[in-house]
């Protein structure tokens, strides 16, 4: 075998020794099967039950007895919610964790649900059993993953476990009512509602008056049911009879009877009444366990950009209906009578804050009114002094692994009360945070700094762009982190993806300002992506990444309240290069010691005729070597 084809083998070795070496970082997720079961018992207008899921690992995911096995159980043990219950089987070698959240009433599902998830979530669980309604709804916005993904995910995390790197995928979903079972959706959406239809609903409320200390609110409230006068004469005495049982703490009851619309409008009024009062009396007309109603004064309700009162309800509606068992059309009025300005009115769908969609009689000014069609309606509605503001800009600049720093810069226009406005962030924030004014040409600005991992700096984010309302119990933002190694290039790449919700600020005055992001880097690391989403659909954003700027990115003039930033950016890999410097080393010297052994070794005859000898035997090499010098003076004489 010749020189050259013994190097071509070698370099081959080596490059794929190489792809060896960078393939085993390279994993792909095993898949978690789960099933889901929600048993529901009603009775005596109580609701109960149990929310069951199985989780069944297979031994190529975990095997019984190993590890894994062992970490897994120190994970579900330390990690679940207090809400859920937990249990280990193994059947046919396979491992079957069964998580269950019991509850006793609507309102006790829906916080064991956000207590599993860190958030609420709108859900809803109906048996009404009246002259109204009769039998069954259940919509959630949620599915069991979400219900066990995070604090699972979070606790593997933190312990820093191998070996339970899996993905959960939900394969059947199933509803019980009343021991009758059947399959659903795994976002569960059941509806078979029966009885008198409602045509709509309309709720005004008037804040009518707070103490000067402004520590106490009273709230008057009108609720107006048009029930058409069919419905009504179809059994008058029982209809009549089920909302007086409904309306005993009213300040009125009426039924007139509109002969245009051919209807009865029962007008429910409650006085004056403070908001504890006015969530019982309205959750008991609802026929609803499930709802609430708070007024926060500014001291608790503000934000970085407002000294405002909140005004904050959830109300369920899911125990009427209207035609075809579909969800009542709800017309929803507020209005203030105070000297102040409701700077927005908004409702929360797919936990996202958006606009709410306005009535025609709606200025934004003293009154707020929105139109709904579902069954349970969550908003909030903020009235006070709101500072406005012209761009927030948020840098990003990552670090080391998951820790990073951030940036964000509020900008006040100097002749429309800038210097106000970087007081009120700096005594809002400064107990905090590292807050930093100083004037910029014609503006104010207030620069807020933060550091931290990615965990720490979605808390921090949303204590700074959240409302501080200490019954807010969810986390808006949150940033997320992960990274995998590349072998070829002796880099690590790291991905970062960064939800920020601002829809506590982008209201009133705020409501159009734009946001900029940006990310930077130190020296030695590399942006290679850069993309974001957002919740606005008439989105301006713009990104600038260019070929010849690697360690900078911008968003400029994003649209919307809710904003997701994705970037991946690569770092020199320390210990790949190390190793690899280590192999590359060997595979030298290595190559070296060959070629000097190859050069050392005698070369076999290649039978060419009689005439060659081998260089080892007279007439052989040097033989050759004097018959050269001979040729190249003979062309030198000549």
């Amino acid at each position: 075998m010749s020189k050259k084809i013994r190097f071509a083998l070698l370099i081959s070795f080596i490059i794929i020794a190489v792809f060896s070496l960078s393939s085993c970082s390279k994993k792909e997720k095993e898949t978690v099967d789960l099933q889901t079961t929600l048993s529901v018992q009603g009775k005596n207008d109580t609701i109960s039950g149990k929310r069951t899921m199985v989780l069944t690992f297979p031994e190529s995911v975990i095997s019984p007895g190993s590890e894994a096995d062992t970490n897994l159980a120190k994970v579900i043990q330390k990690y679940k919610p207090d809400s859920m219950n937990y249990s280990r089987t193994t059947v046919d070698g396979k491992i079957q964790y069964t998580l269950e959240i019991p509850f006793k009433s609507n309102l006790v599902y829906y916080e064991n649900t956000a207590a599993a998830m860190g958030e609420h979530t709108p859900s809803s669980i109906s048996h009404p059993d009246t002259v109204m309604t009769k039998g069954w709804r259940i919509k959630e916005d949620f599915q069991s993953i979400d219900l066990i993904q995070t604090w699972l995910q979070e606790g593997i995390k933190k312990e820093d476990f191998g070996g339970l790197d899996f993905e959960i995928k939900e394969s059947k979903t199933y509803v019980s009512l009343d021991n009758k079972t059947e399959e659903t959706s795994p976002v569960i959406q059941y509806n078979k509602l029966y009885g008198n239809p409602i045509e709509k609903i309309r709720i005004e409320t008037i804040k009518t008056s707070a103490d000067s200390d402004r520590t106490s609110t009273h709230l008057t409230r009108k609720f107006v049911f048009t029930i058409t006068k069919s419905t009504y004469d179809k059994d008058p005495k029982n209809i009549k009879n089920y909302f007086q049982s409904k309306t005993e703490s009213a300040s009125s009851v009426s039924w007139p009877l509109n002969d245009e619309l051919q209807a009865y409008e029962l007008t429910v009024v409650y006085d004056d009444f403070n908001p504890e009062k006015l969530e019982t009396c309205t959750k008991t007309l609802l026929a609803s366990n499930y709802g609430d109603l708070q007024y926060v004064s500014n001291s608790e309700g503000s934000t970085v950009l407002a000294k405002q009162n909140l005004f904050n309800e959830t109300l369920d509606f899911s125990n009427y209906i209207t035609h075809n068992s579909a969800p009542v059309p709800i017309e929803y009025v507020y209005s203030i009578e105070e000297n102040s300005e409701l700077s927005s009115c908004q409702i929360c769908e797919n936990d996202i804050w958006i606009p709410a969609d306005t009535l025609d009689e709606d200025r934004y000014g003293t009154k707020c009114a929105i139109r709904y069609s579902d069954t349970v309606l969550k908003l909030r509605i903020n009235d006070g002094v709101q500072y406005q503001t012209n761009s927030i800009n948020i840098e990003s600049i990552p670090s080391d692994g998951d820790e990073l720093e951030k940036n964000i810069t509020f900008r006040f226009d100097l002749d429309k009360g800038g210097k106000e406005a970087t007081e009120y962030v700096e005594s809002f924030l400064k107990k905090r945070y590292d807050v930093v004014s100083y004037n910029e040409g014609d503006e104010r600005v207030s620069k807020v700094t933060i550091s931290g991992s990615t965990e720490t700096l979605s808390d921090m984010l949303s204590d700074i762009l959240s409302i501080k309302d200490p019954n807010q119990r969810s986390r808006k933002n949150s940033m997320t982190f992960s990274q995998e190694s590349q072998s070829m290039t002796l880099r690590t790449m790291n991905h970062y993806t960064d939800k920020i919700d601002l829809s506590a600020l982008l209201l009133g005055k705020n409501k159009d300002v734009v946001i900029n992001y940006c990310v930077k880097t130190k020296s030695g690391d590399i942006i290679k992506s850069f993309s974001y989403e957002s919740s606005s659909s008439d989105d301006e954003g713009s990104s600038d990444l260019s070929l010849d700027d690697e360690h900078a990115a911008w968003l400029n003039n994003i649209k919307g309240s809710v904003i997701v930033v994705s970037f991946d950016i690569t770092t020199p890999n320390e210990k790949d290069i190390i190793f690899f410097s280590v192999i590359s080393v060997i595979m030298v010297l290595i190559a070296v010691a060959m070629m000097f052994w190859l050069s050392k070794k005698p070369l076999p005859s290649l039978g060419l005729g009689s005439g060659y000898r081998s260089s080892g035997l007279p007439g052989g090499s040097k033989d050759l070597a004097v018959k050269k010098q001979k040729n190249n003076s003979i062309r030198k004489k000549n």
